[in-house]
């Protein structure tokens, strides 16, 4: 099966989780004090990518949290899934070698459904694909530190949608809680500020950031703001200045469990102003990606220590190699991937050969109707 069948299979699975890229260390240059983002959690697997270990703490600035497949309010214009249902060919028949001898007027035909014998109809457009992240699907959130699936409803660290504090379960979670909070930034920083995590910098320094990305659509190039106030609320919409960046287009590229630097420019007329218990002179940076299924990424706070710019230059680190070869289901486990995430890890978004089949699966044997509910993403 080629890399654009497992494609379209993935796209009909219900995503799993929305965090593939987590901000693991944060180290500014005027001290070796390092951080995190908010919302990382020290117990999270780093070794995996499967949804309720490596995923789990990833910060998501969407709501839902993750992409919804059963959301199909914007048809991709010109794209279209020809492994569903209602595109399976029918098989060929076969000339009885006994005449019949049935009279038809007095023995009816017996009606039987069409047979599938695992091929599709080629160009088949029955079937639109549809963009799960479109603004009628998710609300994006253009401040704030974001949410994650991880969430923990007897802490102050998370802040309960209204619908999990009743108990509901969303988007097909295990646990009756995941996906349904925000980060609390207050409560997450006083444990940061109890921890002694705030990295420090100087005006016109630099913070360098640890990127963990776990699957393909963690991936860069990733755009930092910032808010002087600290509150992680009034972010500027001008970007800072990325000295050493993530690989990637859109949020995308064909790396899987590998970290990558972040190296931020602090501005030199920073005037953070926020104040949390005993630290001060704090700001909030905020880093994401664009990846369709996200965006991805974190808020990191950070003290200015020096007005002073520095006198030495940072450390750039440049990426390994991108890998030539992908691990389809490691690179978009969890998740169906967005059209372009697909282009990229296989190359190709076009229908299959007419001579191209699947296996069909047990009591799944029958050609569909051409209606919406036959889209089952076979």
């Amino acid at each position: 099966m080629r890399f654009q069948d497992l494609a379209s299979t993935a796209l009909a699975l219900a995503p799993l989780v929305s965090a593939h890229g987590v901000i693991l260390s944060a180290v500014g240059d005027a001290s070796s004090t390092a951080g995190t983002a908010l919302g990382v959690l020290d117990w999270v697997s780093r070794t995996d990518a499967k949804p309720y270990s490596g995923q789990l703490d990833t910060t998501v600035f969407a709501k839902p949290t993750r992409s919804q497949t059963t959301c199909k309010k914007c048809p991709i214009e010109n794209s279209y899934n020809w492994k569903c249902k209602a595109c399976r060919k029918p098989c060929a028949k076969k000339r009885s070698a006994i005449f019949d001898k049935r009279d038809p007027a007095t023995t009816p035909a017996k009606k039987t459904a069409a047979k599938w014998c695992g091929k599709y109809i080629p160009n088949c457009k029955k079937c639109p694909n549809y963009d799960y992240n479109c603004d009628p699907c998710r609300t994006h959130y253009p401040s704030g530190c974001g949410r994650t699936v991880y969430t923990d409803p007897t802490s102050k660290l998370y802040t309960m949608d209204p619908g999990a504090k009743a108990g509901k379960k969303c988007c097909n979670m295990k646990n009756a809680f995941y996906t349904q909070s925000s980060l609390n930034v207050p409560a997450w920083m006083a444990q940061v500020v109890s921890q002694n995590k705030i990295p420090q910098v100087s005006c016109g320094g630099w913070l360098d950031l640890t990127v963990f990305q776990l699957n393909s659509d963690g991936g860069g190039p990733y755009t930092c703001i910032l808010d002087q106030g600290g509150t992680g609320n009034s972010f500027s919409p001008l970007p800072m200045k990325i000295l050493q960046n993530v690989p990637g287009v859109g949020g995308i590229n064909k790396y899987t469990l590998t970290r990558f630097q972040l190296l931020v420019q602090i501005p030199t007329s920073v005037s953070c102003t926020g104040t949390y218990g005993t630290a001060k002179s704090v700001c909030m940076m905020r880093c994401n990606n664009a990846a369709p299924n996200g965006p991805f990424g974190g808020c990191i706070p950070f003290q200015v220590a020096n007005k002073t710019p520095p006198t030495v230059q940072p450390t750039i680190i440049q990426p390994p190699p991108e890998p030539t070869s992908v691990n389809y289901t490691l690179a978009t486990e969890g998740e169906p991937p967005s059209p372009s995430q697909q282009v990229i890890l296989t190359g190709t978004d076009g229908p299959p050969s007419e001579d191209e089949t699947d296996p069909v699966p047990p009591g799944d044997d029958t050609v569909g109707t051409g209606s919406d509910t036959d889209y089952d993403g076979y």
